[in-house]
């Protein structure tokens, strides 16, 4: 059986759309983190050992990015989370907790653990700020503003003693 030019050119545009189906599907239903744990369960204590693993490593640049952005997006929505269900009476200390994890944190890093917040830079651009608030509901919003609000607040306090 002879194929016409015409079948030949349905058969040949059917391989390559099928092909471009395939590693469509491969890419997008394809682990981008491979072997590392979902970044939305990862601990603050967890965090070091795995961005500076060799898996996470291994990553694309844009890969490493996404995956450091849904890890502190969870981050950031859990802990201002927990921190708006504590009872007032209890949020100070909460604050203080995660102020003293910070500086503990700075000083493993080579810093004094405050220099951080003296030194802060512009701050998120409009960009980023969009990007974060696309990637969150209206509760967590609301959650993510009263908490940072209350920490600078603290952080004030804490450095005008």
């Amino acid at each position: 059986m002879q194929m016409s030019r015409k079948q030949i050119g349905v058969v040949a545009i059917s391989a390559v759309a099928v092909l471009a189906v395939a590693a469509a599907s491969m890419r997008l239903f394809s682990s981008p983190s491979h072997n590392l744990p979902d970044p939305a369960t990862i601990r603050p204590e967890e965090a070091p050992e795995i961005f500076t693993s060799d898996e996470y490593r291994s990553l694309s640049r844009q890969q490493r990015r996404d995956y450091a952005e849904k890890a502190m997006t969870a981050f950031i929505v859990n802990t201002a989370a927990d921190y708006c269900a504590l009872d007032a009476d209890q949020r100070e200390a909460y604050i203080d907790n995660l102020i003293m994890m910070m500086e503990i944190g700075g000083r493993q890093f080579g810093g004094d653990g405050q220099e951080r917040h003296r030194h802060r830079g512009p701050g998120p651009s409009p960009e980023e700020v969009r990007r974060f608030s696309e990637r969150v509901d209206s509760t967590s919003r609301a959650q993510i503003i009263q908490f940072t609000a209350d920490f600078q607040r603290r952080l004030q306090q804490r450095q005008d003693r």
